[in-house]
Formats: structure tokens, C-alpha cells, sequence
């Protein structure tokens, strides 16, 4: 049986079918007015029968796009009396995405449910879960009218301090749909139980707003001509995949699922290689994505962003700025040339694609550049124009009064710095040393820009895998089925009940089995943690734990935070939230290791000029000729069907047995 993945980027749409050890691989151009039209063509290109696939995986961009493009669902807000606001004021901050607590001019986000659909009802629950006052059904029934009048397409419900008592919340949503049977409902108390108003109200409006777009989305994919198997996973945030009946209720956890798949497969690549470490480095048409891997597990958090939007749910702690293939350069109003973050995209698209596009980017600058052969672009498929890309360049240099190398040459390393600040915030600003990590690279366009970065950062190795440029759909095959539940409860270590907490942990447990068992899977995982800090602090660090021993959890707050922050206190600490991950494991993918055997001139083409520093005529070689254990030394350009690496001067390359290119930064700073 095959396992078919899928994973939908800005400009291409990346397939991968396995059976057994066999790989195949195929990239058509994303479809963005309408995603699901590049999924149903490539699955009909691929050409196998519905009965002979297992499962699909599908990481997807859908709900992401609609709330970076304000396209999701026409959403209301139902709130408690006196809060339909919160969601507007918002909250101001030291931190990520950027530091605004002075700012006196703050752009804050535009609310999802406009002020005249955001609604608010009598009712009042403590922070204790006591009720205050009751639910008054009257007032509600009153503004269901007005949600049906309105023509409301989802409805977010937000009372105030529903994850200490959900009733209040149950009761709004059982009338609401009993009145609205075909209305999307998303109650906070169920999709995140935690305090902070702003971020649960936050991230239940964006699970609101994204809800309808993927059932549409999903369910256009199930009843399409084209042979898609009946059991459907799409990849979450956080990591794991879930069934396509879960990610319509829970579809905010989908929105960074598509870089997501892609750190997972790294996880998978680095342990199979044997390296704890590693930074991440997806490199696409429109952005790229880095994180970091620490001893095998990439780095979550529960306050990640999508676009200027809270989103309080675990996920991948991944840094994402605007620099891919597609990224066009331009000249600021002082002289200095900028590149991103505004995108090409698939269409037009760069320059060199000839079809209309007349700004220059990034690939544009790599093809002038002699790093990318035109007649070569997904291994002759795509055919493209070297003058064109020739004439967008000379346009940015006539306005910065340089010679067209000397340009393409500023455009790449303009695009470099701001990849390469990306993994500083997540390394180096972190106190983590760039040298006992690995840099994994892959996305159509990071074998190009990988090596010149690992020289800038310190980074003493590069891996290219094997696929790297549809290396997240094959990291979609490696992930296991994974629900995350949390609770809030705010309580003084010295006050802890270990029972009691045991009891608290085996609510979510139960409540999770029950969900899993009831989509067909019986073995799973539990594993628990929860969010601490010293009491006066305003945000918390998430500690594992396997047993209730509240001395054990003391400690490990402790080492946490001087490893984090350089110092611990002898303050009192105190419990937060608690959280479990429920797990399903998967069987993992099997690596093929290459069977080819020969010398390097087996895999030589040709030589062309590149420029290194200055123009060179530089060795190429073709990826599915080399053998297992080729050295290749750079300056010299690697070409596969999906990417191509660039070996700069001084650096040393070897194909490993899985067919991998490592190559050792031997001029690292």
C-alpha cells in the first residue's frame, strides 16, 4: 500500500508517494485562488488508485492565507456584558512579534469580528468558577436573531473565565446551534481553557473565522474527481496530524502546518544521522521558515503569532520572515536596495518564469548568477528566461549604480542577512552556540543559499536531503497523530494537592483517550507538563513531568529557568497551566540507502560560470548520478530534479549512503 503526502507552498505544491522504500516525488504550481485545484491535478498526474493508498497527509496553507489575507468566514463574538472590547484594545507588548509596550502610535490588528457583530450577554462566572450570575437566555435568543439577520457564517463564544466553569459556555453553544443548526461554533472553553482573556478570545475568533473556509476547503478535496483516499490527516502546528474531521473543528491548529512538517522531518533526518542538534532552514518561493532542534525535539510554544494575531495553542516555535525565491528586490526611498517582503508568487512570478512578472527576485538573481541553469529548472520541465531575468536585474542597477553581477551578487546577500537574522532570534539571541548545531536545509530554494549562511553563522555543517526540495511533504510521512489539552489552574507549589493535581491530569487524559478511541486509534501516549513560574511573574516556562511530585517540579523550574534566564531565585512558584499531548504513534518511513557505486566523474555534466567572488567556471554535477561516499569540492553546483545546492570555495561536500549532501563549512567564522 502507498502513503501519499502533500504539502501546498506559495508557489509550488510538493507530492511524495511511498511504498515500502520507494520514493516518488513530483512539484506542479500552486493554485492560490484556489489550493485544492494543484492538489486534485497533482493526484491525477501521479496516477495511482484510490484502493492501492493507505492514507494521505496533507499540510496546508488554507487557513493560514485566509487570515494573513483577511479572506476567512463572515464571524461573530458573543461575550460577556462589558467585554465585547478586550479583543480591541488588545494587549501591548515587551516582546514578540516586536516590542510595542512604548509606542503611543501602536498598529494594533484589526479585530476578526467587527464591533457591530461583536455581541454581549448577561452572565458572569469568578475566577474561581463560581457563578455570579446566571446566563440570560432571553438576551442570547435576542442575538441569535441578530446573527441569523446578519447572515453570520461562524460564531466565536468568549465568556469571561469560562476555563474555570465551561457551563455557561456549553449552554450558549447547545442553543446556538439548536436555532442554528448549519452555523460553525467555536466555544473558547474548548478550544483553549486558559486564562488571559485577550489571547483565548483571540485565538477562538481565528479558529472561528479559518472553520468555514476549510470545511469548504476539505470537503471540495474529498468529493473531487480525483482519486483521494478516504482517511485524510492534515498536519497540525504542533507537530502531529489529525484526522480531517478534527482539523475542520480545530482549524486553527493547522496554521503554521505546513512549516511544520518539514522540522518534523528534520527531527526524523537528524536522529537517523546522528546529530542532537540542528537548525531547521525551509527556504521556498515566498518565505522561509527556521527553527531549532535541541537533543531530537524541536522547540514549542504556546505564544506564537500568525501575522499580528495571538494564537494560543501549541505549536512549532518557528521564525518565518519574507525572503524565498519569489522575494522581490527594490530600491528604498534613501538608495539602498531591500529584498522582500513582498512576493512574485506563483503567478507571475519571478522575472525569469515569462509571464509578465518584470521585478526582479531572488531566483532571478541566482539564474544571472549562474547558480541556477534555465534550461534545467525542475529538471527541464520548466524552461526559464535568462533575459528576462537579465532585464529585471538591470533595472534595481541603474538605480543603485552597479554592474548587473555586482547587483544579483547585493540582491542575494541582502536576502541572506535577513534569513540569517531569523536564525540568530532563535539561536544566538537565545545563548544557544551556533557551533555544536547542524544546519538542515531544503524547500526549492535553500541548497542555494545554504552554505553562504553556515559560513556567516558559524554553522560547521550543512545537510541537503536527499529530497530537499520537497523535503516537508516527506516530513508529513514521519509524523505521529498528536492532540494537545490544557487546563488552567493558577495554584502556589505549596498549596498543590499531589492527588488532586493526579486527578486533574487523568480528566484531560480520559478526555483525550476518548476523542482518539473514537477515530479508530487504541494505543495512545500521554505525556505531561506543566507552566510555571515564580509568583509576581507575568509569563510562565513548561516543565515535563511524569510523576506528581511537586518537590521533582520545584527543582526542574528551577534548572529551567537559570538554563533560560541565567539565574534562579529563592522566590515561591506556582502552577499555571497543566498540559498533556496525547500520541499516536505512526510507523516511520524507511530511508533507502543508495545502491550505486562509481567515481565522481560518473556524475560530472558540464562546466559553467558562476560567480564566486568573481566568475568562475565551475564544476556541475548531477544529484541521481553521484555515488555513495563522492567528495565534491566547491566551488561546484549540484543539480537535482526539485533544487540545487551551490559549494562555495573552500567547503567540502560528500554524498552519504541515504544519498544526502553534507558538507563540512571548513571556512565557517
Amino acid at each position: 500500500m502507498y502513503k501519499l503526502s502533500i504539502d501546498i507552498g506559495g508557489t509550488f505544491t510538493d507530492f511524495v508517494l511511498i511504498k515500502d522504500d520507494e520514493i516518488k516525488v513530483l512539484k506542479v504550481a500552486s493554485t492560490p485562488d484556489d489550493p485544492a485545484n494543484a492538489v486534485i491535478s497533482g493526484i491525477k498526474i501521479i496516477g495511482v488508485a484510490e484502493k492501492d493508498i493507505e492514507y494521505l497527509v496533507h499540510g496546508t496553507t488554507v487557513a493560514t492565507n485566509a487570515v494573513l489575507e483577511h479572506k476567512g468566514a463572515k464571524v461573530a463574538m458573543i461575550t460577556t456584558k462589558g467585554f465585547k472590547d478586550v479583543i480591541e484594545i488588545g494587549r501591548q507588548s515587551r516582546g514578540w512579534p516586536k516590542p510595542n509596550i512604548y509606542d503611543f502610535f501602536i498598529d494594533k490588528p484589526k479585530p476578526l469580528a467587527k464591533c457591530e457583530y461583536r455581541f454581549e450577554v448577561t452572565e458572569r462566572v469568578d475566577y474561581k468558577g463560581n457563578i455570579v450570575v446566571d446566563l440570560d437566555r432571553k438576551e442570547l435568543k435576542k442575538i441569535i436573531q441578530k446573527i441569523q439577520d446578519s447572515a453570520i457564517e461562524s460564531v466565536a463564544i468568549c465568556f469571561l473565565f469560562s476555563y474555570a466553569n465551561p457551563k455557561h459556555e456549553l449552554e450558549a453553544k447547545d442553543l446556538i446551534k439548536k436555532e442554528l443548526p448549519n452555523l460553525h461554533i467555536s466555544s473558547s472553553a474548548e478550544v483553549v481553557p486558559e486564562y488571559r482573556e485577550y489571547e483565548r478570545f483571540s485565538t477562538t475568533l481565528l479558529n472561528a473565522y479559518t472553520a468555514p473556509i476549510m470545511s469548504k476547503y476539505l470537503k471540495h478535496l474529498k468529493t473531487s474527481d480525483a482519486t483521494v483516499p478516504v482517511k485524510i490527516f492534515l498536519m497540525e502546528s504542533n507537530g502531529g496530524i489529525m484526522t480531517l474531521e478534527t482539523a475542520i473543528q480545530r482549524s486553527v491548529h493547522t496554521l503554521l502546518s505546513g512549516p511544520a512538517a518539514g522540522v518534523i522531518g528534520s527531527a526524523f533526518l537528524s536522529d537517523l544521522l546522528g546529530y542532537k542538534n540542528a537548525i531547521t532552514f525551509d527556504m521556498g518561493g515566498t518565505s522561509t521558515d527556521v527553527c531549532l532542534i535541541e537533543n531530537g525535539n524541536p522547540n514549542i510554544t504556546t505564544e506564537g503569532f500568525i501575522g499580528s494575531y495571538p494564537v494560543k495553542v501549541p505549536m512549532i516555535n518557528i521564525n518565518t520572515v519574507g525572503a524565498g525565491g519569489g522575494s522581490i528586490a527594490w530600491v528604498d526611498a534613501g538608495g539602498a536596495l531591500r529584498v522582500g517582503p513582498e512576493s512574485a508568487g506563483a503567478d507571475p512570478g519571478p522575472a525569469c518564469y515569462a509571464k509578465a512578472g518584470e521585478n526582479a527576485t531572488v531566483t532571478d538573481a541566482n539564474v544571472v548568477l549562474g547558480y541556477i541553469n534555465p534550461d534545467y529548472f525542475l529538471g527541464g520541465e520548466m524552461k526559464l528566461d535568462m533575459q528576462s531575468a537579465i532585464k529585471s536585474i538591470k533595472k534595481i542597477s541603474k538605480e543603485i549604480d552597479l554592474d548587473l553581477i555586482k547587483t544579483a551578487s547585493g540582491i542575494i546577500q541582502v536576502a541572506n542577512s535577513n534569513m540569517e537574522r531569523a536564525i540568530r532570534v532563535i539561536s544566538v539571541e537565545k545563548g544557544y552556540d551556533l557551533r555544536d548545531f547542524v544546519l538542515i536545509a531544503y524547500g526549492g530554494s535553500g541548497g542555494l543559499h545554504a552554505t553562504a549562511l553556515a559560513k556567516d553563522l558559524n554553522l560547521p555543517i550543512v545537510v541537503l536531503p536527499r529530497y530537499s526540495g520537497v523535503f516537508s511533504a516527506i516530513g508529513l510521512l514521519s509524523a505521529d497523530i498528536k492532540q494537545d489539552y490544557s487546563l488552567t489552574r493558577i495554584q502556589k507549589t505549596k498549596d498543590v494537592a499531589e492527588k488532586e493535581l493526579e486527578n486533574s491530569f487523568k480528566e484531560m487524559e480520559n478526555k483525550a483517550r476518548s476523542k482518539l478511541e473514537s477515530e479508530g486509534f487504541k494505543e495512545v501516549l500521554i505525556n505531561r507538563s506543566v507552566d510555571m513560574r515564580y509568583v509576581g511573574q507575568s509569563f510562565e516556562l513548561n516543565i515535563p513531568l511524569s510523576i506528581c511530585d511537586i518537590n521533582q517540579i520545584v527543582k526542574d523550574f528551577n534548572a529551567l529557568h537559570e538554563k533560560t534566564y541565567g539565574y534562579c531565585a529563592d522566590m515561591e512558584t506556582e502552577i499555571v497551566n497543566l498540559r498533556i499531548s496525547a500520541i499516536v504513534k505512526t510507523p516511520k518511513i524507511k530511508l533507502k540507502k543508495l545502491n550505486r557505486t562509481g567515481n565522481l566523474e560518473r556524475a560530472f555534466k558540464y562546466e559553467r560560470t558562476a560567480y564566486f567572488g568573481e566568475l568562475l567556471e565551475v564544476p556541475v554535477y548531477e544529484h541521481s548520478l553521484l555515488s555513495s561516499g563522492n567528495i565534491i569540492n566547491g566551488p561546484a553546483i549540484i543539480e537535482q530534479v526539485e533544487s540545487t545546492i551551490v559549494i562555495h570555495p573552500k567547503q567540502k561536500a560528500r554524498l552519504d549512503d541515504y544519498g544526502n549532501v553534507v558538507i563540512k563549512i571548513s571556512d565557517a567564522r
